[in-house]
């Protein structure tokens, strides 16, 4: 059976300091970008209580002052 490598990336506000609490995460500055829309994508009615925390937290986090 072959190895399995996942490779997933997020992006986060620069001022966002959770990456630090993991030694397995690396961070990359990108810079230049515009603030930009954010779309969270679920299945229809999904059950799953992650999915409700996540768009919550989506909707705490993701929401800058002018």
């Amino acid at each position: 059976m072959a190895a399995r490598i996942v490779i997933t990336i997020a992006l986060v506000p620069a001022d966002d300091r959770r990456c630090t609490l993991r030694d397995d995460l690396v961070t990359i500055p990108v810079e230049g970008v515009e603030p930009c829309q954010v779309v969270v994508a679920t299945r229809f009615a999904d059950a799953n209580p992650l999915v409700a925390h996540f768009r919550e937290s989506a909707k705490n986090f993701l929401v800058r002052e002018a």
